[in-house]
C-alpha cells in the first residue's frame, strides 16, 4: 500500500474515492456501530494527524463552514488527532474507546488551536461534552490557543 502526503490539497486521480470517504466515513460508521466498524474506525484515527484522510477532512470541512475556525492546510495536520475529530462527530461508542485508549493528551490544541472539548461543543455533541466534562484530566477552562475562549463557555448551562 502506498502512502499519501497528507499535505496533497486533493486526493489525486489514482484514488477518485478517497476525499468522499475522508471526509463522509464518519456519518456513515455513526448510523450502526459494530465491533468491526469501531475497530477501523480506531485504526484510521491512530495517527490521524499524519493521515491524508485528516488534511482533506479538514480543508472541505473549513471550506463549507461559514464560521469555522481558519484552515489553510499551511500549517499542516500536527494535533488534529482522532480525539477532535471524533469529538466533533459524536459517535459516543468511538469517542469512549479512543478516550478509553489514553493515546492523546486531552487538553491538547489541535492545528487550528482547539481542544477536543471545543469540537465536540462546536459540533453541538452533547453527549460527547458531557462525557468529557465528567473526566478528571479535562480542563474546561483550557482557551483555545486561536481565538483565546475558554471551552467552559461551550458547556451546557446545567453544567455551569
Amino acid at each position: 500500500m502506498r502512502c499519501l502526503s497528507p499535505t496533497l490539497y486533493s486526493a489525486p486521480v489514482t484514488s477518485p474515492l478517497l476525499e468522499y470517504a475522508s471526509v463522509h466515513w464518519g456519518g456513515h460508521a455513526g448510523r450502526g456501530i459494530t465491533e468491526h466498524i469501531k475497530m477501523l474506525a480506531l485504526r484510521l484515527l491512530d495517527g490521524f494527524d499524519q493521515h491524508i484522510s485528516a488534511h482533506l477532512l479538514l480543508l472541505n470541512y473549513y471550506n463549507s463552514m461559514f464560521s469555522a475556525p481558519y484552515y489553510s492546510g499551511d500549517v499542516g495536520t500536527m494535533g488534529f488527532t482522532g480525539l477532535h475529530w471524533v469529538a466533533f462527530l459524536g459517535i459516543v461508542e468511538i469517542a469512549a474507546a479512543v478516550l478509553d485508549m489514553n493515546k492523546w493528551d486531552i487538553n491538547a490544541t489541535d492545528c487550528t488551536g482547539s481542544t477536543a472539548l471545543t469540537w465536540a461543543a462546536g459540533g453541538g455533541q452533547e453527549e460527547v461534552v458531557m462525557m468529557l466534562l465528567k473526566r478528571e484530566d479535562v480542563n474546561p477552562d483550557q482557551a483555545d490557543s486561536k481565538y483565546r475562549q475558554c471551552s467552559q463557555r461551550a458547556r451546557p448551562a446545567r453544567l455551569r
